[in-house]
């Protein structure tokens, strides 16, 4: 009788205390804690992500900043041993010589080879002053075309990779028959401009060489006439081109290039 009184006592006890457990718990209303953390979470959240977003665009504004005056020049020879003072020499004879940009060194901040000395030509990175000077000398970089160097702007990491996808994008709009111009951030098609991030939606570039088909079919046979106005222009270009030469024969031949350098001197006009 003892140990049934003992085991009745336990019984009776254990139950107790699981009420007694149950009924602390819902006095804590854990629930609702956890509703109120998890509130807490998702707010802190959402504003990680709007803090990396102003970071992100503080970073591009000072990388912008730090590269907006800033050109870099393509196929200029390099001579062993040179310091960064032969490298402005070269650098302000092909702007005051040939692009007809009048500079000084006082319009310089720093002249310098990119990359590590190879069996190549590297480029040449120019910071300027004065945006002006870098407007200047992109406006009057097509009288480059018959030398061995072209300029390009010092994009940041994220534009040169969307101008590369955009060389790639334009290469097939080409061999697909359609042509195209390169514009920072995206490519002008049929006059109109298509941002970069339309462009690699496979739809948008099916839905431009469907509206330039229908535009070249409701001029019925206007191509004709417009490849024989091309073809004439093309050789006024080549005979002003010739005037252009003899005009300046007195520049040193380290900027000048053959004929097979058409592809790159194309680009620069770009």
């Amino acid at each position: 009788e003892l140990e049934k009184l003992l085991d009745k006592f336990k019984k009776e006890l254990k139950t107790e205390m699981e009420q007694v457990i149950k009924r602390e718990i819902n006095n804590l209303n854990i629930s609702a804690i956890l509703d109120e953390y998890g509130k807490n979470y998702e707010t802190l959240k959402n504003e990680i992500k709007k803090l990396k977003t102003q970071v992100l665009k503080q970073q591009q504004i000072m990388e912008y900043m730090r590269r907006k005056n800033n050109l870099i020049f393509y196929g200029i020879q390099e001579i062993v041993g040179e310091n960064f003072e032969v490298v402005e020499d070269i650098i302000l004879d092909l702007c005051n010589k040939v692009i007809s940009v009048q500079l000084s060194r006082d319009g310089l901040n720093f002249v310098r080879r990119l990359g590590k000395p190879e069996n190549k030509k590297r480029p040449v990175l120019v910071s300027l002053v004065s945006n002006i000077h870098k407007r200047k000398i992109l406006q009057n970089s097509a009288k480059l075309k018959e030398t061995k160097v072209f300029i390009s702007e010092d994009y940041d990491p994220v534009t040169q990779l969307q101008s590369k996808e955009l060389l790639k994008i334009q290469k097939e709009m080409k061999e697909a028959g359609q042509n195209s111009r390169l514009r920072k951030h995206g490519l002008i098609v049929n006059g109109k401009f298509v941002h970069f991030t339309e462009l690699i939606k496979k739809e948008t570039r099916k839905e431009v060489k469907i509206s330039e088909k229908e535009m070249t079919g409701s001029t019925g046979g206007s191509s004709s006439e417009e490849s024989e106005v091309m073809k004439k222009r093309k050789r006024r270009g080549n005979g002003a081109r010739g005037k252009a030469d003899g005009s300046t024969s007195n520049i040193p031949d380290l900027f000048f290039r053959s004929r097979n350098y058409a592809v790159s001197s194309a680009r620069s006009n770009k």
